[in-house]
């Protein structure tokens, strides 16, 4: 992962990320579904960003919970953290920090959302370390945008293309980017979204 393209890319989307997020509402929704927390659990957010996904998570895992949010881009935290200073949760931390940095405590959480991180997805060593947080039998949940098929592919990849490059460093396995994450888990499920542009993967960790 080349980090400082990564910073220099999240300081300019952090001024507007918020805006562009409003149609992905239902796959975040959908996604933090999908992890299928409980009051009183562990949940990290990789590649938390802005924060948009910390009131689903606070609100699913309650006062007795624990929420954390690591991202690499010291602008996008900073709207995070006003985010969590303007509801006053005391159960959510932040942590800036490199995905593939061995930062994070083993075993140490029950859920693992990965939204719209195709950077994160496509390197081995990020991927590691999110699963290496994961208690056995956790559930890890990956949203984001892909390239899809066939006739509506035509029409609609060269949107998604265009608007997934102000985000992300480079385009490689973007017709299945769960791929290496498939991998290294136990069941396994995919559903599409958006027209087949957007897609939420879930696996359990063994």
């Amino acid at each position: 992962m080349d980090i400082e393209a990564i910073k220099r890319k999240y300081r300019r989307n952090a001024v507007f990320y918020n805006i562009v997020d409003r149609p992905l509402r239902s796959v975040r929704e959908r996604a933090v579904a999908k992890l299928e927390l409980r009051p009183g659990d562990s949940v990290l957010d990789f590649g938390c960003g802005t924060g948009l996904s910390l009131v689903l998570l606070q609100r699913a895992v309650g006062q007795q919970g624990r929420v954390l949010g690591v991202d690499a881009s010291p602008d996008m935290l900073a709207r995070a953290r006003r985010l969590v200073a303007q509801h006053g949760w005391t159960t959510v931390r932040l942590v800036e920090a490199n995905a593939e940095d061995d930062s994070l405590e083993t075993d140490s959480v029950d859920a693992v959302l990965c939204f719209y991180t195709h950077d994160i997805l496509q390197s081995d060593a990020a991927i590691e370390r999110a699963l290496a947080a994961l208690r056995p039998g956790g559930r890890i949940v990956a949203a984001g945008a892909r390239r899809t098929t066939g006739v509506r592919g035509l029409m609609l990849n060269p949107v998604t293309m265009s608007y997934s490059r102000t985000a992300i460093t480079n385009l490689d396995g973007f017709d299945r980017p769960w791929a290496r994450l498939e991998r290294r888990v136990g069941p396994f499920e995919v559903e599409e979204r958006l027209l087949g542009t957007a897609y939420i993967a879930r696996g359990i960790k063994t």
